[in-house]
């Protein structure tokens, strides 16, 4: 199994890859110009778009977990 790391890298090599196929170059400028243009959706990024500022914005997922009074597990013992 990949790290979060791992996965990070492989999803930004792939779409770096996926530009440059798509560019039919791989000089920087057009590369960096599809890369702007492309949705990224692989196995860690949903929906990305690459800013003009070179920031990636995709979603995210946020959850709502329960609060402690709501638990009714006891408290698992602290990892060793």
């Amino acid at each position: 199994m990949p790290t979060a790391s791992q996965a990070g890298v492989y999803s930004a090599t792939l779409s770096y890859l996926k530009a440059i196929e798509a560019a039919g170059t791989d000089g920087a400028p057009a590369v960096m110009a599809k890369l702007r243009e492309m949705t990224i959706n692989d196995a860690v990024i949903r929906n990305g778009k690459l800013r003009a500022d070179g920031a990636l914005v995709h979603d995210m997922l946020l959850l709502q977990v329960k609060t402690p009074a709501q638990s009714k597990a006891p408290p698992r013992p602290p990892a060793r």
